[in-house]
């Protein structure tokens, strides 16, 4: 019951008496072209949106408070994670409020995040992945030379399987060359032996 109250009265700096004239999708595409959002930064508002509703349930997201999330999301991202980001005075005019309010609109973010505002780099593929799964115009790309490695396991294998069969062909043509060549030096001693004739033999000696 106090934590909805507590969500309720903080969220009246997000809450706007009538949801604006652009929509979200339009919104969005501003604030990524204008205040230049890289991937993990617009990774790093999906993943708010997730820390926020795990430590207050209560914590809801609609058309009247939106825009300002989104807003005061980028800036508190862009700060977290980029070396470089622009003032807030940039980011107002991008996001269409006040520099007071978007000063106020994140304090009040910082302190609901727990001043934790950078996702660890394993979280934040894991959420490019689950995103890139639920669309079907998206596939995620192999890592860089992951396809080099699997071709050069494939062709070591290749080569030691066919390094073996030849092996295994050169020693069975080595041991038949070698029969082979036992047998033509019988022959051949054979005759040698007949052409001398035997010593024992007077009649086989030659003529004077």
């Amino acid at each position: 019951m106090f934590q909805y109250i507590y969500v309720m009265i903080t969220s009246n700096h997000f809450l706007r008496r009538a949801p604006p004239g652009i929509s979200v999708h339009d919104y969005l595409a501003r604030l990524t072209h204008h205040a230049t959002l890289i991937p993990p930064i617009l990774l790093s508002m999906v993943y708010y949106i997730d820390k926020l509703c795990l430590l207050y349930p209560a914590f809801t997201i609609n058309s009247l408070t939106v825009h300002r999330f989104l807003i005061t999301a980028a800036t508190v991202a862009s700060k977290g994670l980029s070396d470089s980001f622009w003032t807030n005075n940039t980011y107002a005019r991008v996001g269409g409020v006040t520099i007071k309010e978007l000063a106020l609109l994140e304090l009040e973010f910082l302190e609901r995040v727990q001043w934790r505002i950078v996702p660890k780099p394993e979280a934040l593929v894991e959420y490019y992945g689950n995103l890139v799964e639920r669309s079907a115009d998206w596939a995620l790309e192999r890592e860089e030379g992951e396809d080099d490695v699997e071709d050069e396991e494939g062709r070591s294998g290749g080569r030691g399987a066919r390094d073996e069969e030849d092996e295994e062909i050169s020693d069975e043509d080595m041991s038949d060359s070698v029969e082979d060549e036992d047998e033509e030096e019988v022959e051949q001693g054979r005759a040698r032996q007949g052409d001398r004739g035997d010593p024992m033999d007077t009649g086989n000696a030659p003529e004077a």
